[in-house]
């Protein structure tokens, strides 16, 4: 067998698994043409109801998929309880023993994949998240928002037992694509709405801001700026707010 379990799809031309593939088709059955492109050729494979993700970008038959009734129906009614959209990395991790003691399923992709083909019609899925069918898919970066307004600032650790398996990458790209989100430092994330800076603080700040504007020649680094506020008569303010350089 030359995939003992499954197989990397994807439209590189140096995909080598799949001009693996290619060969083998070509020896034992010439007679079928396969796509020029791997694009192409990983649409018709992934479209295709005998196979299922298991890894990522990574596909294997559903026949070798070991996930028993029992555990498969536990872990349904579990999510049906929810009250959110979920991650498929939240609900593997959230059964990760379990998973790994009593099925195949190593990972959150292949759960994924796993419950595209026995629940199609129970969900609606999405890459990263998914939610009941006629329940509104809620973005992770929207569930970050929310426990940052009803908690106020978290450190990194904190938003990931709140939301299981979220890695600290996702959560600085979620940083990155909501300006409403900063970090207090290295392992912690606010939001602005939740920053206490009155009005006429609010001036003072723009008051030096624009003469170290002036006196810098338009140009500021971060740390520059927060150094020159951190020891300006705001000091004490930006010290309470917990914001940093970052």
């Amino acid at each position: 067998n030359e995939f003992d379990f499954d197989i990397k799809l994807d439209d590189k031309d140096d995909n080598e698994e799949l001009a693996s593939l290619r060969t083998i088709v070509q020896r034992l059955y010439p007679q079928i043409r396969l796509p020029k492109t791997n694009r192409a050729l990983t649409a018709i494979i992934t479209r295709s109801k005998k196979v299922i993700l298991c890894g990522r970008g990574r596909y294997t038959a559903i026949s070798k998929i070991y996930f028993p009734d029992y555990l498969r129906n536990q872990i349904f009614q579990w999510i049906i309880n929810q009250n959110s959209s979920l991650t498929y990395s939240e609900v593997f991790e959230r059964f990760k023993t379990r998973l790994q003691l009593e099925s195949n399923i190593d990972n959150g992709h292949f759960l994924h994949g796993a419950l595209m083909y026995y629940y199609p019609e129970e969900f609606h899925f999405k890459r990263d998240v998914f939610a009941k069918v006629g329940d509104s898919i809620v973005r992770t970066d929207e569930r970050v928002i929310s426990l940052l307004e009803n908690n106020g600032m978290m450190s990194i650790s904190e938003i990931a037992d709140a939301i299981p398996g979220i890695q600290e990458y996702q959560l600085l790209s979620i940083v990155e694509r909501n300006n409403i989100l900063f970090r207090s430092d290295k392992k912690r994330i606010g939001i602005i709405s939740n920053v206490n800076i009155d009005k006429n603080e609010a001036e003072g700040f723009k008051s030096i801001l624009d003469q170290l504007i002036d006196d810098n020649d338009s140009y500021l680094s971060a740390s520059f700026l927060y150094n020159s506020l951190l020891w300006s008569s705001l000091g004490d303010v930006l010290r309470k707010s917990e914001l940093s350089e970052r």
